[in-house]
């Protein structure tokens, strides 16, 4: 029953994930992430849940047990299979979120936007987790929310990525090939066309995020 505020102040999480206490801010209030919990966010299915999304890029596990006791573990990428439509019986619970140990050169982002900037659900957010090296992506995981009927892994542009050199051309050819997973619908928070935009610009924002060094910005944005 980890809360949203234990697992940020989590001395191991917070060693993985640097900021975490800025992901929190933009979550929620602080008596709500005393009390909200990871489990109920993965399974209130919200397709715009911002722990879900980072937890979804992080390549977590979650655990299901039933009343007989009994554990089956899945992806959490195959976690949903429709607007709030999950793939769990009724008598089973999340009892354990795991993801792999992050690995050296490894970068994880979380982008957002909202309509109020602070304590508001997401119009659309990205999460990725993304290692680089020798100038190589050798890892890639890529999330976002708000674009469909469920929180969505990125499958075919995460394997892009893999052994691409970190370059513009490399970036844009991700971004366009994300274009082409998911298909946003109009309703309160926006139009289908504005959330395509914010769609490409927080996964720009990503990859920014992971090295100004090693990137031309500039370029970067000049090729958009």
């Amino acid at each position: 029953r980890i809360t949203f505020e234990s697992f940020s102040t989590d001395p191991l999480v917070s060693s993985i994930l640097k900021d975490i206490n800025k992901y929190n801010l933009l979550m929620a209030s602080w008596p709500i992430r005393t009390r909200s919990t990871l489990g109920g966010n993965l399974c209130n299915a919200s397709p715009i849940a911002d722990m879900t999304c980072l937890l979804m890029a992080l390549e977590s596990n979650i655990t299901l047990t039933n009343h007989n006791g009994e554990d089956r573990v899945i992806p959490l990428n195959e976690f949903y299979l429709g607007y709030k439509k999950l793939n769990k019986s009724s008598d089973e619970i999340v009892t354990k979120i795991s993801f792999p140990v992050v690995k050296e050169n490894t970068h994880i982002s979380w982008e957002k936007v909202s309509k109020r900037a602070w304590l508001d659900i997401a119009t659309v957010n990205v999460s990725s987790k993304i290692t680089i090296n020798d100038g190589y992506f050798s890892a890639a995981s890529i999330a976002i929310g708000g674009v469909a009927a469920t929180p969505l892994y990125l499958a075919k542009s995460s394997e892009y990525l893999i052994n691409k050199p970190f370059t513009v051309d490399s970036i844009i050819n991700c971004i366009k090939i994300s274009q082409s997973e998911f298909s946003p619908i109009d309703d309160v928070r926006g139009s289908a066309i504005y959330k395509r935009m914010l769609a490409r610009q927080l996964l720009v924002a990503n990859f920014v995020n992971i090295s100004s060094e090693l990137l031309d910005i500039n370029e970067l944005y000049e090729a958009l």
